[in-house]
């Protein structure tokens, strides 16, 4: 069986990553490696933990999302960065294009999960 993907969340809604990591938990494929609320807890968990996902809100309450993006790509060059907020502007999805994100999904998507 293969491991499953470890992914670290950052956002700085509590209750968006509680819901987020309920979504995942059901999911044998994903394990939720760690979360952060803010860019500063975020680097130095991910520093010690290595996941293989970033999944990250753009608006933190310390920094912009679209600034963490870089940092987290040195020290994850090789892993995946998605982008996952609210803001739904084309240039917001450019920026993290630019920024280095792998991915952009608006968080205005229904989750259904499989009964």
């Amino acid at each position: 069986m293969n491991n499953p993907i470890r992914i670290f969340l950052i956002d700085d809604n509590p209750f968006f990553l509680e819901a987020i990591q309920e979504f995942l938990g059901m999911e044998k494929a994903f394990v939720v490696a760690g979360s952060a609320t803010n860019g500063q807890s975020a680097l130095a968990q991910i520093a010690e933990l290595h996941p293989d996902l970033v999944l990250l809100d753009l608006n933190l309450g310390d920094q912009s999302g679209l600034e963490l993006v870089p940092r987290i790509k040195t020290l994850l060059a090789d892993k995946k960065i998605i982008v996952l907020t609210i803001m739904q502007e084309q240039t917001y999805q450019e920026a993290a294009k630019q920024a280095g994100a792998s991915g952009f999904i608006t968080e205005n998507v229904a989750f259904h999960p499989h009964a």
